[in-house]
């Protein structure tokens, strides 16, 4: 079946415009890639020195009465969760997804910053107990009030300990997702 000439221009047109849409998504994510990967780098550094310095210490105060050290005997852990907000990274999210059933029970309580794994979390009846965030739109303030509320549910016995979930930048193709241990 021949298409008209009208009809088969109308469709290389739509093709073209879609290239242009691609190349733009394209050269929008290399940017922000780029500004992350800086972002990340200089940041990189100085959070490894604070978490040596914090274990050096909590080492050498091991018999600290501190109340963020000791054991509880809440069933549940708290786990921060960091993904993304959109599709189309490749193994990025169906990584995390993976770790995440294997690491944290349905039960226990999940705070997600990011948009892309609410709806299959939620799907499969885990337990978000906060509001979408946007991984975009992260700051001080927002992150400080999420640590807050890990940390009141921590000394008043709701739960066991905090973690943290994320993926680690190794290059432009591959993160590896990462579960942390904050408390205790």
């Amino acid at each position: 079946m021949t298409l008209s000439k009208q009809k088969l221009r109308q469709r290389i047109n739509s093709i073209n415009s879609t290239m242009k849409i691609t190349k733009a998504m394209e050269l929008i994510a290399k940017v922000k890639l780029q500004k992350q990967r800086e972002f990340m780098e200089k940041n990189r550094e100085y959070a490894s020195v604070l978490k040596a310095t914090v274990n050096e210490i909590i080492s050498r105060n091991i018999h600290s009465e501190n109340q963020y050290l000791i054991e509880k005997d809440a069933p549940a852990k708290l786990t921060y969760v960091f993904s993304s907000d959109m599709g189309l990274c490749g193994g990025y999210n169906s990584n995390m997804l993976k770790l995440i059933e294997t690491v944290i029970k349905k039960e226990d309580p999940i705070i997600l910053i990011g948009k892309k794994q609410r709806s299959w979390l939620l799907n499969r009846k885990y337990n978000i107990v906060n509001n979408e965030i946007s991984s975009d739109n992260i700051d001080y303030e927002l992150i400080k009030g999420l640590a807050d509320i890990g940390i009141e549910k921590y000394i008043n016995n709701e739960i066991s300990g905090i973690q943290v979930l994320y993926t680690e930048f190794v290059n432009t193709v591959t993160f590896e997702p990462r579960l942390e241990t904050l408390l205790p």
